[in-house]
């Protein structure tokens, strides 16, 4: 049963793609770090301990920059540890004073991309312009959906060459475009240069770049949403 950010006091977004490599971690950590500069409480979850990508850059940040002050909490969770995602979080939550979740979710993991999308109040699917990644949004769509309204899913469009011009355009199209046996898809219109990911990612995030943007878009779609009566 999924409760309401306005009952429980905490708002949680959510990063899911059963696939690997598109840019879930360090969308996660450019969001969180964009919602602590504005003001939020943040804390940002590393749910993959496949890669434990966040992990690793958390471990980097404080090996290498030592007087970089982090801009959010923190904190790793995997099933290994028997602890389900639906009392970690909250239990985390309690821990830090956190208003605002960042949740990077494994790939591959059906059963937890689900409890995540059960706890979460908006999910974002990042994705580039390529055709194996496509299609893998609809499986990642078919287990978020019973558990969160489709107004609060929306696809991340990245590691694009030209945002709004060439594969970027052609893609666009094709997601938002219902097709037999598919949905046409939310996509947000802020689009995320290659570069962005893989040039300026693996220090302090001194300039969060188009997620500036990416963050309006979120808070826009959750401050929207409409619940039915």
């Amino acid at each position: 049963m999924r409760v309401s950010r306005f009952k429980r006091g905490w708002s949680m977004w959510s990063f899911l793609m059963l696939k690997g490599g598109v840019g879930k971690s360090k969308s996660a950590a450019y969001v969180a770090t964009e919602l602590a500069r504005r003001g939020d409480e943040v804390l940002l979850i590393d749910g993959d301990p496949n890669t434990q990508g966040l992990t690793d850059h958390v471990t980097r940040l404080e090996l290498d920059y030592p007087d970089y002050m982090i801009p959010w909490h923190f904190a790793q969770w995997t099933p290994a540890d028997g602890v389900p995602l639906v009392r970690f979080v909250p239990a985390q939550v309690e821990r830090t004073g956190a208003r605002r979740v960042v949740l990077d979710m494994a790939s591959e993991r059906y059963r937890e991309a689900a409890r995540a999308a059960m706890l979460s109040d908006l999910v974002l699917v990042p994705a580039g312009p390529w055709m194996e990644e496509q299609a893998r949004i609809q499986p990642t769509m078919d287990v978020i959906r019973p558990h969160i309204p489709m107004d609060l899913s929306a696809v991340l469009l990245n590691r694009v060459d030209r945002p709004g011009i060439g594969h970027a355009a052609t893609y666009r199209a094709s997601l938002t475009t219902k097709e037999p046996g598919r949905p046409a898809y939310q996509v947000l219109r802020t689009e995320v240069l290659k570069h962005r990911l893989y040039d300026t990612f693996g220090g302090p995030i001194i300039d969060t770049g188009s997620y500036v943007d990416v963050v309006d878009e979120m808070l826009m779609l959750e401050a929207n949403y409409a619940p039915p009566a």
